[in-house]
Formats: structure tokens, sequence, C-alpha cells
């Protein structure tokens, strides 16, 4: 069990409120060990940036009592830790008793409706159903505002932070949260985002692996930023899951919402991204773009070169081959290889710049080749 005196207290913007940072530690795969599942390397990534603990609490933010690997937000009217321990009491409501415990004393029960979801309720069987009753129910009426918690209030809120805490000391408990959590991580993606993702799965390169677990992990902080984020770069670019089309999406999701923690989220994400994928990236958020200006081209590809590939990838120049003129009978292969690798068609030009070059690339990494850079 969790004492109310292990909650600390923290403050984030004009909030503050109860802390625990946890002690039931996830684990995450060691770089070269068998995967279990593609879903817990997803969530390895998506709790590095959240603590990492089945049993963190955070109460100084706007979604008043957020709890688990992930930090699930229970404002309403999402109400994603009411419904992840209701997920335990329907199983057993034994996994749940220091709720019960915490709630009984203060006038409120926890069971099921009629359809079997588990709300909150007072005495008087109305639902917590508002911001304002949850206030009533995890602060003691507080407004979470920095500046205004009288300590009686303080010590309703480590209670409330205690008792969902010590539900998590519970292997069972741990065990039905990770699938709960397992059974949601593609729900930040919003339609758009979702199609891509469905690409990436189909895809299964280490490259497409780990763009799924970084997509997720910045959608799971704001669905649609990411999104945004991320047509910003198919837009311009296509899908082509290769190394430098994952670090303009790694670059636009960090940079292009303009929220101030999300370089740091870059930087504790990236190693966890290296070590489950294999994957090579800049070591910091700061040297993503100097990154993309070195690696986007890695010299100059001669006209004899890109011929070359275009024929490994079967299209037809005419007996001449790769005499290094850039002809009719070349920049034709190169529109047919664009429209057939499905390069977006205002980039389907037949000119061999940013746009088609990662298609190439990855056209050729399918065979086990390789454009050729002249350096």
């Amino acid at each position: 069990m969790i004492e109310a005196s292990e909650i600390g207290w923290g403050s984030y913007r004009e909030f503050e409120g109860p802390l625990f940072w946890g002690k039931q530690r996830h684990q995450v795969r060691e770089r070269g060990a068998p995967v279990v599942s593609d879903e817990a390397d997803i969530l390895s990534v998506l709790t590095a940036t959240e603590g990492g603990t089945y049993d963190a609490y955070n109460g100084y933010d706007k979604c008043l009592c957020t709890s688990g690997l992930i930090q699930w937000c229970d404002r309403a009217p999402m109400f994603l830790v009411t419904k992840l321990l209701g997920t335990l009491a329907s199983k057993s409501s034994s996994l749940v008793v220091p709720i019960f415990d915490c709630i009984f004393m203060r006038g409120y029960t926890f069971k099921p409706d009629r359809l079997g979801t588990w709300h909150f309720h007072q005495w008087d069987g109305s639902l917590v159903d508002s911001v304002e009753k949850q206030r009533q129910l995890y602060f003691g009426g507080a407004s979470g505002l920095k500046g205004e918690w009288t300590e009686e209030q303080k010590a309703h809120a480590r209670m409330w932070a205690a008792a969902v805490s010590s539900v998590w000391q519970n292997e069972r408990a741990r065990q039905l949260q990770l699938e709960y959590t397992n059974a949601r991580l593609f729900s930040f993606a919003l339609p758009a985002a979702r199609r891509v993702l469905e690409q990436a799965k189909a895809d299964g390169s280490p490259v497409a692996k780990a763009f799924i677990a970084a997509y997720l992990s910045f959608a799971g902080n704001n669905p649609s930023r990411a999104d945004i984020s991320l047509f910003k770069v198919t837009e311009r670019l296509g899908v082509t899951f290769t190394d430098v089309w994952l670090v303009e999406v790694l670059h636009s999701l960090t940079f292009n919402p303009g929220v101030a923690i999300y370089p740091h989220r870059y930087n504790k994400i990236r190693p966890v991204l290296e070590a489950l994928y294999g994957v090579d990236l800049p070591d910091i958020s700061s040297e993503l773009e100097p990154w993309l200006k070195k690696h986007s081209f890695k010299g100059e590809l001669t006209t004899s070169a890109l011929q070359r590939a275009l024929m490994h990838l079967g299209y037809d120049l005419g007996p001449k081959g790769d005499d290094g003129v850039f002809g009719k009978k070349t920049k034709a292969a190169l529109v047919d290889f664009e429209t057939d690798a499905g390069v977006p068609e205002v980039f389907r030009d037949g000119v061999p710049d940013q746009y088609t070059i990662p298609y190439l690339e990855k056209a050729l990494a399918a065979r086990g080749l390789a454009l050729e850079w002249s350096t």
C-alpha cells in the first residue's frame, strides 16, 4: 500500500497538486532481446516520456486525475482512469479495495450501471459526471490552481492519489492495466494518420515500426497536432519509410506544433527507438535539422547512376542504357517509376529531387540494392 505521506506535490503552469513518480516500473526490452509483441515495444516508447511506472500519479494539471504507464486522463468527459479502474473491478472487486476504502468515508460509491459500466456515485445516487464533481471527489473541492488549496484539501488529494497508486501494487492489476493500454494504443491516431500507420504495419521494416512508436508517442499527448505534423511531411514527400523520411517526420512532430516540451519528448524517446528498432537517429532534437541537411542527399546522383537504378527496377531506357545523358527516355522512365511507386501526383515530374529519391531508395532496398552516390 502507498501511504499519503509518500505522495509529493507538483506544479505545471497555473496548476498544482499531488504527484507520485511510482515504484512499479515497466520493463523495456533490452537491445537484441527477442520481441515479445509489437505493442510491448510501442508502449516502451510511450512510457519513456511518462516515467514508465504503472503506479505513477499526477493531479496537478487540467486532467485532475491521471494514472498509469501512459498517464491516462480522467477529466470529464473522458473518464479514462475511471474506465481503467472499472475494468479491474469487473474482474474482481478485490483489485480496487484501496479505492473503496478511500471513497466510503467520503460519501461515495463505485459501482456498475445496468450496462456494466462502472461509475463513481454520490450517496444520493447521482453520478460523478462533471469536472466540478470530480474536483470534489479528487480534491475535496479545491480548484487545482496554484495558491488556492487549503491544507485539508491537500490532505484529501494526497489520500486519493495514494489510493489509486495502491491499486497498482497488485501484479494482477498491473497486468490488466497493460492489456487495457495495449488495446488502446492506436486510438490516439486520427483517421488520416491511422491509414499511414496501417501502411507502416504492412511494411513491417524497422524504420516503419520505429515510425509507429514515435508517432503514437506524440499523438498520445495531442492527436490533432501530431496529425497535422505528419500531414506536412506526407504531403511533401509521400510515405516511404526510409531513414530520411523518418527523420523528416520526427523533425515535424518535434517542432511543427510549437510546444516547448516536445524537443524534450524527442530526447527521451530517441534512445528507446534506437535500442528497440536498430535505427540510427540524431542524438538530440537540435541536431534533427542539421542531420536532414547532411543526409537528404549523400552526395551527387549522376545521370548514369540514376539510369542504372531505373534499369535495375525494370524500366526501359532504350538501347543506349546508362549513357549519362538525361534525355526523353530517362525522363519518361522516371515519370513511370514515380507513378508506379506512388509518388504524390504533384511531384511526378521526372525530376530526381528530394520528393522522388526516397522512393527510389526504398524500391532499390527492397531488392537488396542501393543508389550509387558520387561524393
